[in-house]
């Protein structure tokens, strides 16, 4: 169970962390699976990679799905996204 204020969000988090570091939302890639992060992966502008365990409402809002959480989906995706390999 996740109790949180109702203003809370890692949408919300995310865009005022790059705010305060001069970082364009279009500069950023999240990493999701669950529908907490739901409100990261409806900011227009971040590269949302869903992770391949991910529910139906994260792999839908993806620009990409990786691997699962247990294949090191996350390394995969940065090897593959960032690093070109």
């Amino acid at each position: 169970i996740e109790i949180n204020s109702k203003k809370a969000s890692k949408g919300n988090a995310l865009r005022e962390l790059a705010k305060k570091l001069n970082i364009k939302e279009d500069e950023v890639m999240i990493f999701g699976d669950q529908k907490n992060d739901i409100s990261m992966f409806d900011i227009a502008d971040f590269y949302k990679v869903a992770m391949g365990n991910a529910v139906s409402e994260i792999k839908e809002r993806a620009n990409y799905v990786t691997k699962t959480n247990n294949e090191d989906g996350i390394a995969y995706a940065l090897r593959r996204l960032v690093f070109d390999e």
